[in-house]
């Protein structure tokens, strides 16, 4: 017989086994933070069939607009041509917003079907097939 090396004497087989709660698992609680809720929000909000019968305030969505523009030029960590970028970033989408509120779905649809019909018949799918 060949004797095998002393150090493998002392192996263990078999699976690891914990005795006791030596390793105790802590559940994750979820912290929940609290917000008031009087908090302004300065969003441009969009009509609805409750607000349509009150008049829609433009000066509103300017001080907004002026408030975030405000903010995007105190900010110490952009640069000047960054502070540009974005300041000019949130002119056009406050301009793209008033122009989508200005057309209703339907009239959108009504354009785009007269624009449509005043296409040329070269624009149309050819007829596949005999005669």
């Amino acid at each position: 017989m060949v004797k095998i090396d002393q150090t493998y004497d002392n192996i263990v087989t078999g699976s690891l086994k914990l005795k006791g709660s030596l390793i105790c698992k802590k559940k994750n609680k979820i912290v929940k933070i609290p917000r008031p809720e009087d908090k302004e929000k300065d969003f441009i909000k969009l009509p609805t069939q409750a607000d349509s019968s009150k008049e829609d305030k433009p000066e509103e969505n300017a001080n907004i607009i002026d408030r975030r523009i405000k903010r995007v030029k105190e900010d110490p960590n952009l640069t000047s041509s960054e502070k540009a970028f974005r300041i000019a970033q949130l002119k056009r989408s406050s301009q793209k917003i008033e122009t989508a509120l200005k057309e209703a779905h339907r009239d959108k649809i009504e354009k785009f079907n007269t624009k449509l019909s005043k296409l040329s018949e070269h624009f149309d799918i050819p007829k596949v097939g005999p005669g």
